[in-house]
């Protein structure tokens, strides 16, 4: 496949990208970009070549699982370490990918960066991470993709329109704002080790993401991108929104309601082990199918979940909620259809071995509620592509661990 991407253009509340697909079958062209509502946007070369990079390289883009080959020819100079960075993760998703462009090695960007910025999607993670900041004393900036639906509720919100869902579209706009440090907010299921790395790898991991503000302030944008709920399974996420920021949790918005949807499932699962009702998200009738539906596709898939197992550590946490909640007579259906290998304890337990690097007051609120995963005695309790995510150890000179 050969890719064209067109100069941008830019406007104080405008961003767009024309690309241009050319395949055997024929061409078609699209946009990518965004609009912002109440800020003003500002523009920088950087943001010309990692924005459409970003985009092209990973799941949402043309590429990813419909492609493992193809080219991007550029109509203007292309920074030259965002292409190479580019090239290398389109390897780590499994594609063979090339820039074609002019390559400037000499940009520097040097933006003064400021304050703190969360990605806001309206739902549990990002309105846990708003939480717990303000609690600590920080006031962070909220960056929020279509914010007039998902961030109605929350005051000063910075709102912005992606032209399609792409997550690149929904993190760029909060990267543009220049912060010194700028929230993700992924949870446990997104940070399991895949060769290729799955869809979520690239945002949620800090080992990726640390490779990602590296490359930023290789070019004077000195800005850290963290996820530090990627340590915590998603039940445990409901349970502090919902205890600890119940103004917050109200305008919770992860799913449309009565959704058909395993999302929708999850959500509802999650509200009901934390011992709320699910009903705010999900009819009776439809949890039931919804319910029996996944019960009946789980048990006869097996270990399927989903493209490069992206869904693998949801769909795990969600059969060890539905035998732990069936145990207790809490579902509608019997404990005799829940197979007993979906009981899982790790569900309990905050996961810091994913990253170290967290705060420590995030942690201390994070302990209020769960213990740390006892990696040292339990390894072999996680599912495989979580205990990849185990560092070994280093070992001093006499033998010990250092």
């Amino acid at each position: 496949m050969k890719i064209v991407v067109k100069q941008p253009f830019k406007a104080s509340d405008q961003y767009i990208f024309r690309i241009i697909l050319k395949e055997k079958g024929g061409r078609k062209s699209f946009r990518i970009g965004f609009q912002s509502q109440n800020f003003t946007i500002r523009h920088d070369r950087f943001w010309d070549s990692f924005y459409p990079l970003m985009y092209l390289t990973r799941r949402g883009g043309p590429l990813f699982d419909k492609h493992d080959k193809a080219s991007a020819v550029f109509d203007f100079p292309v920074l030259g370490r965002v292409a190479e960075f580019f090239e290398r993760r389109a390897a780590n998703f499994g594609i063979d990918f090339s820039v074609e462009a002019e390559r400037d090695d000499a940009y520097s960007c040097d933006a003064a960066t400021d304050g703190s910025v969360v990605l806001f999607g309206g739902g549990k993670d990002s309105r846990l991470l708003l939480g717990t900041l303000r609690e600590l004393g920080n006031d962070p900036k909220v960056a929020s993709a279509f914010g007039a639906r998902n961030a109605s509720d929350i005051g000063g919100a910075l709102c912005f329109e992606p032209f399609e869902g792409s997550m690149a579209s929904r993190i760029v706009p909060g990267l543009m704002m220049l912060p010194r440090t700028i929230y993700q907010g992924s949870g446990l299921g997104e940070v399991h080790k895949k060769t290729p790395w799955h869809q979520y790898y690239d945002i949620s991991s800090m080992d990726a993401l640390v490779d990602t503000s590296n490359l930023l302030k290789s070019y004077g944008i000195h800005t850290d991108i963290v996820a530090p709920q990627s340590i915590l399974p998603y039940n445990i996420v409901q349970r502090i929104l919902c205890d600890r920021y119940p103004d917050i949790a109200q305008g919770q918005a992860s799913v449309p309601r009565d959704a058909a949807s395993d999302k929708n499932l999850h959500v509802s699962l999650l509200e009901a082990f934390c011992g709320r009702s699910y009903l705010r998200h999900c009819n009776q009738e439809l949890f039931k199918k919804l319910l029996s539906d996944f019960i009946t596709r789980q048990t006869n898939e097996g270990s399927s979940f989903g493209i490069r197992d992206h869904y693998e550590i949801i769909s795990r946490e969600m059969r060890a909620i539905i035998f732990k909640l069936a145990a207790r007579g809490q579902l509608p259906v019997g404990p005799e259809l829940v197979p007993s290998e979906w009981d899982a304890d790790w569900i309990n337990y905050i996961h810091k071995y994913v990253y170290e690097g967290v705060s420590d007051d995030l942690l201390v609120i994070y302990r209020e509620y769960a213990d740390l995963y006892p990696v040292s005695t339990s390894a072999e309790s996680l599912p495989p592509s979580l205990r990849a995510c185990i560092r070994p150890r280093v070992t001093g000179s006499g033998g010990g661990e250092a």
